[in-house]
């Protein structure tokens, strides 16, 4: 479990991190079946969950929360120390992210102070909404077991998707491909995305070919050590091309 420091002290994160003993070091492509941010919970629909669980997945509202400040451009650290304090709305979030260029410390001060700022709002004036996942959101996570053995989404990124053209195509069934995207590259800062064969289905690809493929829009790793979300394994790689 990650922690943050507060002066001298450490506080315990509600989120967990891809090292933690009790995580799982597979990773599944799933869809957000259901999400109450008044109740803080919702739960993943995936195929190979449903396989090895025989249900569905709960995921917590800090996990929730965590990949849709991700998403809005918020670094690891930064979002995992505004899901502590509680400070995860909108105007923080955003804040966070222009204050980033300059630093981890300077986005979360930048958060922290724009927090403290909408809780002298004067009474009455509604705040902008907080970012959040959505029902139908394409997702990308690990699990852990809760205590009764039931499986929990950590390490949730949403997925956005993409377009782009088909560079070359894998070779065998173990080679990779690779698009060109220039959106691509403003999601993780490479133009260039390698794919499996086994990201296209049955569909069969050409170089030169136009397609549509997600990836995850966390802007830095998930691993709390600055490390790009896009290092390797699944994370690394485009999916669900046609």
């Amino acid at each position: 479990m990650a922690e943050a420091s507060s002066g001298s002290s450490k506080a315990p994160l509600l989120v967990a991190n891809p090292s933690d003993a009790d995580v799982s070091q597979e990773i599944y492509l799933g869809v957000v079946k259901s999400y109450n941010d008044r109740r803080g919970f919702g739960f993943l629909a995936c195929t190979e969950t449903a396989d090895k669980y025989g249900r569905d997945v709960y995921m917590p509202k800090a996990e929730a929360t965590m990949a849709a400040l991700q998403a809005a451009g918020v670094e690891w650290e930064v979002a995992a120390a505004m899901v502590a304090s509680g400070n995860t709305s909108s105007a923080a979030a955003q804040a966070a992210v222009s204050a980033a260029p300059r630093g981890a410390a300077a986005a979360k001060a930048a958060a922290a102070a724009t927090g403290t700022l909408e809780k002298e709002r004067a009474e009455g004036e509604k705040a902008p909404p907080a970012p959040r996942l959505a029902e139908e959101d394409l997702v990308i996570f690990r699990t852990r077991l809760s205590i009764e053995g039931y499986p929990q989404a950590v390490c949730v990124q949403r997925l956005r998707k993409l377009l782009g053209k088909v560079l070359r195509t894998p070779e065998a069934t173990e080679a990779v491909g690779s698009i060109a995207s220039d959106q691509a590259a403003e999601v993780c800062g490479k133009k260039e995305v390698p794919f499996a064969q086994s990201a296209c289905g049955q569909v069969r690809l050409a170089a030169g070919d136009e397609v549509s493929f997600c990836l995850p829009e966390a802007a830095k790793g998930i691993d709390g050590a600055g490390q790009s979300a896009l290092a390797s394994s699944r994370e690394a790689q485009a999916m669900m091309i046609s």
